[in-house]
């Protein structure tokens, strides 16, 4: 077991003092950040006993901020003692789930009316509100720094070399241009630039091939999009050497596709706005590894128990340094199966699997739900039927599914058939499946593309 993971060393921070260069003398935020990663890189060999020890510590602070300073918890946990050197995960397990409807209907409430003001200044966190109302809520400059801090952790892991560039193809931009930054503020690196997802495929591929980029960030959909055209244009990025994937879903089929196609690995990435990295894929397996030192996190069966290894739960989050807004047991939406001890050797979790949100699960028509996973079938139709480009389903009743489509020449009746037949059969049988043919599929608000949509209220 290698229990070195440095950071890049040939990668340096940039000095505030006049007249230094060299060693460097950083800036007092910098220098913070530094002597986090520093501890972030010795704490992920520590053991899950040792991890969980120090994030009860951690969370006896969080509660009694909480419970003094945030109207919304002076009343959920009045009571509840919080005695130093007493809390147990169990205690943790008797407040009551927060959902995204509390923090939309108690934004205020769950406000810190005296956050420390070494935490300040805080900002504002807004998601893409897919269910169309989006969530607002606050971070700091604390929350900041730990994202930073990961951030550091991650690409030592993958052994990434900060002086060459990186192409991040993700969020739209509001310019509709090309971004220019620093892989990370307050270090000299290379160039890290940044294009929306929601450009013109042929114009990502054309700002790639220019650039040339060393790695790549983006969505699974858009990377499979970009594989399929390069796959056909015979088109390549010489400099590549790795991807990284985050936001959505990622289908296990991807990472195989990627290196045929490229030659490079994919890496994939877990968060949510409201948190940052949640878990992050360890280099040696393609497992993620759960951010332990920042975040509580439990996956919950339907009894509100912690589920078992390898079996789907529920995906409950708590915040360890969030004193601007606390986000205690905050159920995500996602589900998500646990995993046993990594071979690498570090003592965070393990997640297996991310499945994605509830709210895209589909309703059978018992009324139960179940997983509308189809992606392994739509790359069997597009083998034999190329021209089939893009598909969504859409649920709007218990009885039938919409097939959204993208194709390059329309289809004849047969190859119709043969796409709603083996959709029915992936939607277990259960559903006539409508065919609809658009021009193309909208991203999300966050530039999201969603496979699956279900427009069936909850009960």
């Amino acid at each position: 077991m290698d229990q070195t993971t440095n950071p890049p060393d040939d990668v340096l921070p940039v000095s505030n003092v006049d007249g230094i260069a060299w060693p460097a003398l950083p800036a007092p935020n910098i220098g913070t950040l530094l002597s986090l990663a520093y501890q972030l890189e010795r704490s992920q060999w520590w053991s899950t006993e040792r991890l969980t020890a120090l994030q009860l510590l951690q969370l006896e602070k969080l509660l009694a901020h909480a419970k003094n300073t945030v109207p919304f918890y002076a009343d959920r946990l009045k009571h509840m003692e919080v005695r130093p050197g007493e809390m147990r995960m169990d205690d943790l397990r008797q407040i009551p789930l927060l959902r995204r409807s509390d923090v939309q209907n108690s934004a205020d409430a769950l406000k810190s009316g005296a956050v420390p003001v070494s935490h300040l200044p805080f900002h504002k966190i807004s998601t893409s509100g897919s269910t169309g109302r989006p969530l607002n809520a606050l971070g700091t400059i604390v929350t900041g720094m730990f994202t930073r801090a990961l951030t550091l952790r991650w690409y030592s892991w993958l052994n990434r070399d900060l002086n060459c560039t990186m192409a991040d193809v993700g969020l739209p931009l509001a310019s509709g241009r090309p971004g220019r930054r620093r892989w990370v503020p307050g270090f000299s690196t290379g160039p890290w630039l940044t294009l929306g997802a929601n450009e013109p495929l042929e114009r990502q591929l054309r700002w790639l091939s220019a650039e040339n980029p060393h790695y790549i960030r983006t969505f699974p959909s858009n990377l499979k999009a970009l594989l399929e055209s390069c796959e056909r244009t015979g088109v390549r990025f010489p400099n590549l050497r790795d991807v990284t994937t985050w936001g959505e879903v990622l289908d296990p089929g991807l990472r195989d596709y990627c290196s045929q196609v490229w030659g490079v690995p994919v890496f994939n990435s877990y968060g949510a706005n409201e948190f940052g990295y949640i878990a992050l894929q360890c280099p040696d397996t393609s497992d993620l590894h759960i951010q332990s030192e920042t975040l509580i996190v439990e996956v919950l069966d339907d009894q509100g128990e912690p589920a078992d290894v390898g079996s789907i739960g529920r995906m409950v989050v708590t915040d360890l340094h969030n004193f601007a807004m606390p986000l205690i047991r905050y159920e995500l939406g996602d589900y998500a199966v646990m995993g046993s001890d990594c071979p690498c050797g570090r003592g965070l979790p393990i997640i297996e699997r991310v499945l994605g949100r509830s709210r895209n699960m589909f309703v059978l028509p018992s009324g139960d739900r179940f997983w509308p996973i189809f992606s392994q079938v739509l790359g069997e139709l597009q083998e034999v039927i190329p021209r089939l480009v893009q598909v969504q389903l859409v649920q709007q009743s218990r009885h039938e599914i919409t097939a959204r489509m993208v194709v390059s020449h329309p289809l004849d009746p047969s190859e119709e058939a043969k796409i709603t037949s083996a959709l029915a059969e992936a939607m277990r049988g259960a559903f006539k499946i409508r065919p609809e043919y658009v021009d193309e599929i909208p991203r999300a608000a966050g530039g999201k593309f969603l496979e699956t949509i279900c427009e069936i209220e909850e009960p």
